[in-house]
């Protein structure tokens, strides 16, 4: 631990935030919804230089080079601090080591719980077996922890989507697509499925057919915040990353949102995926991230600070008033990547003038702000 980390920490009379992970603009808009409110944040990555970090809002930022670094700096951190330390992780594989931590990182505190194991919710295979518990439509899916690959290769329906069974932050895509057989044994040799993956039906329609929310759920199960809406483009077009989106109030998609949260009794930050599908008219659930997500300056734009919602529920604040649905036609956009997907997919009004057009519709970005113009550089340079 740095010397200034630890005269920040110990000498706080307020809970300080830890946001793991600094390579995305999940971390910098937690970093932007806290620090804007005076709260000290501390970033902690795995690179010295990183999208987060550059942030004015990020106080300062600890690096680590394994996990094991990572676990002893916060039980330091949680050692040092005045108040107990607040943490929220950018992805799925900081959660996981929170939750094998848990007896040993007692002094910090951090969301989701759940009625079920945090990896139940996180492991796709267990969270869309939840899905259907909980009475939500799914796509044909087939795992391979659970069929032996001839099975896979005679029962899935092509072209499908190759996933692996954990999110991972380290690719830009969310799996593969297999048109063939052979195509499919040819991906699942990619190192990123070494442990597990599965195939998924793929459901048809444009990328303006996937539905989001976005809530925070208090530790009763009711949602204090939530937002809906649906993406535009993403990168690559047909399965990638979201890099325009609108807000959208849609009552069946918060209905189902809802009813799956309440019954896994959740309590914390969430991003539910529904794709549309046109040929039984009904909404398929895709994925739940029980974490942060990058919509999240969607939400503040909206004036739903959801991270500081947590923060302060963790911290022992009065709840917050429950509050009101998001307007509709709030235009989020990843200004970048948006570019890259126009240029690099040129298909019609998808194109450099349809980007230029969307710059000055958009209310909110990803990464550039004006306030804070050092993390869009950042993202410049670092391509």
């Amino acid at each position: 631990m740095k010397p200034a980390t630890h005269a920040l920490i110990s000498g706080s009379p307020q809970a300080v935030a830890l946001v793991l992970g600094l390579d995305s603009p999940t971390s910098l808009g937690v970093i932007r919804s806290l620090g804007k409110q005076g709260i000290p944040v501390i970033g902690v990555g795995r690179q010295q230089h990183t999208l987060g970090g550059s942030s004015r809002y990020c106080s300062l930022c600890e690096t680590v080079s394994s996990d094991t670094e990572l676990t002893n700096l916060l039980i330091a951190l949680g050692n040092a601090a005045q108040c107990p330390p607040i943490i929220f992780t950018e992805s799925d594989d900081y959660l996981l080591l929170l939750d094998r931590h848990r007896l040993e990182l007692a002094s910090l505190r951090w969301l989701p719980t759940s009625k079920h194991p945090l990896p139940e919710l996180i492991n796709k295979r267990s969270m869309l077996a939840l899905a259907q518990r909980e009475n939500l439509d799914i796509p044909a899916t087939f795992f391979s922890d659970e069929l032996p690959l001839e099975t896979i290769l005679a029962s899935a329906v092509y072209p499908c989507f190759i996933k692996p069974l954990l999110t991972q932050n380290d690719y830009r895509t969310k799996g593969e697509v297999a048109t063939t057989p052979d195509e499919l044994i040819r991906i699942i040799h990619n190192p990123r499925f070494t442990d597990g993956y599965m195939a998924q039906e793929i459901i048809p329609g444009p990328a303006t057919n996937l539905f989001f929310y976005i809530s925070y759920f208090d530790a009763t199960s009711t949602p204090r915040a939530a937002i809906t809406g649906h993406k535009i483009r993403q990168i690559p077009p047909d399965f990638g990353i979201g890099t325009l989106a609108v807000s959208q109030q849609h009552p069946e998609i918060t209905r189902l949102s809802e009813s799956f949260l309440r019954g896994v009794g959740y309590h914390g930050l969430a991003d539910l995926e529904f794709k549309y599908d046109p040929r039984d008219n009904r909404y398929k659930f895709i994925e739940i991230n029980p974490r942060p997500c990058g919509l999240i300056e969607l939400a503040r734009a909206a004036g739903l600070n959801m991270a500081l919602l947590a923060y302060k529920e963790l911290t022992g604040s009065s709840p917050s008033p429950l509050l009101p649905p998001a307007q509709d036609g709030l235009v989020w956009m990843s200004t970048l990547d948006d570019l890259i997907r126009c240029m690099k997919y040129n298909q019609g009004r998808d194109s450099l003038w349809e980007w230029l057009r969307m710059i000055y519709q958009k209310d909110c970005d990803a990464v550039f702000s004006t306030q804070d113009l050092v993390p869009f550089l950042f993202n410049i340079s670092s391509r």
